[in-house]
Formats: structure tokens, C-alpha cells, sequence
């Protein structure tokens, strides 16, 4: 397992209204045993880009336009996912606050 890879990008996308919210991916690579974590920040550094230029066309109030999100991402339906998941074999465990009931 010393020679298996990682290549691992994980963004997330709010369900809620978010006032100041930054691109800015979280990356995972390496191998198993010593993976690096870091994030991408291309995207991160193209919404300030257009921030400024936001700041120096319109108004400087108009900068943080790039950085709210309405959050607009739908939800994924999660009990779905686990039945099917379930009857297709996976080891699917009852989350601990159902368990307790």
C-alpha cells in the first residue's frame, strides 16, 4: 500500500445564504501512508480578481458581490443513498442519536 495514490478534491456548496464565503478547495495527495493536505487556490484568487474589479468599475461596494453564495446547492437524499447502499451489501451502521431511541 506504500505506492497507492491519492488525488482528492473536496469543495463544498452551501444550503444556506452565505454573506462572505471563499472558493477555495481542500486538496488531498500523496500516498496512503503520507498524504498532503492543502487547498487550491486558483479559483480563490480569480474571485478576488473579479472583486477588484468589481471595486474599481462599479463601486467598492460592489466587491463583495463575488463573495455571496445563496445557497442554492439542493439536497442530497441521504436516506436513499444509505438504503441503496445498504442492499447492495455495504456495512451500513444506525448513526448513534437513532440508536439511542
Amino acid at each position: 500500500m506504500d505506492t497507492e495514490q491519492l488525488d482528492l478534491k473536496a469543495q463544498g456548496h452551501p444550503k444556506k445564504f452565505r454573506l462572505v464565503r471563499v472558493m477555495l478547495p481542500v486538496t488531498a495527495r500523496g500516498t496512503l501512508a503520507s498524504p498532503k493536505l492543502g487547498v487550491e487556490p486558483g479559483a480563490a484568487i480569480a474571485q478576488g480578481g473579479v472583486a477588484a474589479a468589481l471595486a474599481a468599475f462599479l463601486s467598492p461596494l460592489a466587491a463583495i458581490l463575488p463573495f455571496i453564495d445563496p445557497g442554492l446547492a439542493k439536497d442530497a437524499n441521504c436516506a436513499a443513498l444509505v438504503a441503496e447502499a445498504k442492499s447492495q451489501g455495504a456495512p451500513i451502521k444506525a448513526p448513534r442519536a437513532a440508536a439511542a431511541r
